[in-house]
């Protein structure tokens, strides 16, 4: 049952995207590099997390006092984005100096 969180997220695309033209006058071609920036934070938020994994792996067999690799749960997914976010934001030039 793919078809359904697909054709949720196409409208609230498409929402969030009138949203901006209409309402907010964001202009459309800034939707391509915005989508390109989006998945680059996807890919930051990857190596975030195995960069997570691996370390906490090594604490555990480092540690062996009944640690579990069972530590990679909702919390770290959620951290490793919000390090993915903050790097990619740190890496961009800053808007409001110039």
């Amino acid at each position: 049952m793919l078809v359904l969180p697909l054709l949720v997220v196409a409208l609230t695309s498409l929402g969030a995207y009138w949203l901006g033209v209409r309402g907010l006058a964001l202009p459309p071609e800034r939707v391509w590099p915005a989508l390109a920036r989006a998945l680059e934070a996807c890919g930051l938020a990857l190596v975030f997390l195995v960069g997570n994994v691996i370390v906490g792996a090594g604490i555990v067999l480092v540690a062996r006092r009944g640690l579990s690799l069972y530590f990679v749960d909702d919390t770290v997914i959620a951290l490793s984005i919000l390090q993915a976010l903050a790097f990619q934001a740190w890496t961009r030039p800053d808007r409001s100096a110039s």
